[in-house]
């Protein structure tokens, strides 16, 4: 009778002890993380959306749901997230990064440029972020701030032979 009161209750605690595990916003938040890993965006939302009803305070949380978003195409949804994680961390360029890379999906190409310049104020050397930048002047008929991106993003180890051409073309019939 002892014996079995005891595996009763050594079953108990081990139950508690993983149901506790389970209801924390890191476990939550980890597990999304790992389906997101593996492309499984969709399945990763619900996980993030736990995460966050347990800590909303959760910076990472909000921006892997945001790029999860992002990565499905709900490019508003995407964007709320970002904001969310910008006011936690004022100072993640890569929110700022997707936040405009959103933005460029939404052609709110001006809104787009604003947060590439946020990204590379915060990180001078992060070359996607000029070319992205430049790609949105471009669309925007600025074509030397565009150029000058591109040749930044070459400048920071991000060839792009296709658009520098262009640039150098563009200076030839000068």
């Amino acid at each position: 009778m002892r014996t079995i009161l005891l595996t009763l209750l050594i079953i108990n605690c081990q139950l508690t002890i993983v149901n506790s595990f389970a209801q924390t916003a890191e476990y939550q938040y980890n597990r999304g993380s790992y389906l997101a890993a593996n492309n499984s965006y969709d399945e990763a939302i619900p996980y993030y959306d736990e995460a966050l009803n347990l800590n909303p305070k959760m910076h990472e949380a909000w921006f892997s749901r945001g790029e999860a978003k992002y990565r499905l195409g709900d490019y508003r949804g995407a964007i709320a997230d970002f904001n969310k994680a910008l006011a936690l961390k004022p100072n993640d360029k890569d929110a700022f990064f997707f936040r405009a890379a959103c933005n460029g999906k939404l052609a709110d190409l001006s809104s787009s440029i604003i947060d590439y310049s946020e990204a590379i104020a915060l990180s001078p050397d992060f070359a996607q972020a000029y070319v992205n930048r430049g790609n949105a002047k471009y669309k925007l008929n600025d074509k030397e701030g565009a150029c000058q991106d591109w040749e930044n993003a070459v400048k920071f180890g991000l060839p792009n032979d296709k658009n520098i051409s262009f640039c150098k073309a563009m200076l030839a019939s000068r």
